[in-house]
């Protein structure tokens, strides 16, 4: 499925595991040590027992069990071998399955303090863990994340509108743009790929009325042609121009995303 949030994620990521500081959020998540310690994963051999019910149970979609052997596992068996990949599959049932974010929060931020090689082989656990820290806010409500839920339910364009006018720049703003692109895309008749993602995110664009939901899908329309080649100076042209836009949030998430471009251009193994 087309994501174009992983275009500028992905980057960060690289960038965070290269030592280099640089965050993607609008302020850096509290969650998340400046460096991410660079580990080799384990050799995996057969499954334990333990992961192959787990599995049975997730296949069955049994997702609550699944999580309680899974959270129990990594509580009892920290250095088993595959205790890395029990955090993180039990890390990816409570955030995608369950939605339950306060147990994917403590999850996802154990998998990048006690088994960093498997937090940094994916950078979507990277992505998750900010989204989550952003979320939770000072009140540990994960409202953002609960809105978004609610608006993919509602699965309106106008539901997923709301959340980009009222969350510029985040995480969650991010995701939204990816679900209204995909919803345009589903009514249009064609794929949203990483080909046609650009192209979903502009109709997306022309048809939100609200200014501020409407920069949003720009900055992401500009996330996702920095991933393509011969697309990166219009990526470039647009971040300029938002870069000194009226909203701060989306400017400053555009200048961040121009320093980054230019770290990039200047060190091209980032």
């Amino acid at each position: 499925m087309f994501v174009p949030r992983w275009a500028l994620a992905a980057a960060a990521f690289t960038l965070v595991a290269a030592g280099t500081v640089y965050w993607v959020a609008a302020y850096s998540p509290a969650a998340v040590a400046p460096e991410v310690p660079i580990a080799t994963l384990p050799e995996m051999g057969t499954p334990s027992p333990t992961m192959q019910e787990a599995d049975a149970l997730l296949a069955a979609r049994q997702f609550a069990q699944a999580y309680a052997m899974l959270a129990k596992y990594v509580e009892t068996e920290p250095r088993a071998r595959d205790a890395g990949s029990a955090c993180q599959k039990m890390s990816e049932v409570a955030f995608a399955e369950l939605q339950w974010y306060p147990e994917a929060f403590a999850g996802y931020d154990r998998l990048r303090r006690d088994y960093a090689g498997q937090f940094s082989a994916d950078e979507t656990n990277f992505v998750r863990l900010n989204l989550l820290d952003e979320a939770r806010g000072p009140a540990g409500d994960y409202l953002s994340l609960r809105t978004l839920d609610a608006a993919r339910r509602d699965g309106s364009f106008e539901a997923f509108e709301k959340i980009l006018a009222k969350y510029p720049a985040t995480y969650v703003a991010s995701e939204t743009a990816t679900e209204m692109a995909m919803v345009v895309a589903r009514e249009e008749g064609f794929n949203p790929d990483v080909l046609n993602g650009a192209r979903a995110l502009r109709m997306a664009q022309f048809r939100a009325k609200d200014p501020v939901a409407k920069l949003q899908l720009r900055l992401e329309v500009a996330h996702a042609l920095r991933g393509v080649p011969d697309q990166a100076g219009e990526a470039r042209r647009l971040y300029t121009e938002m870069a000194t836009g009226p909203y701060t949030a989306i400017a400053e998430a555009a200048q961040k995303s121009l320093a980054a471009m230019d770290a990039s251009a200047g060190n091209p193994s980032l």
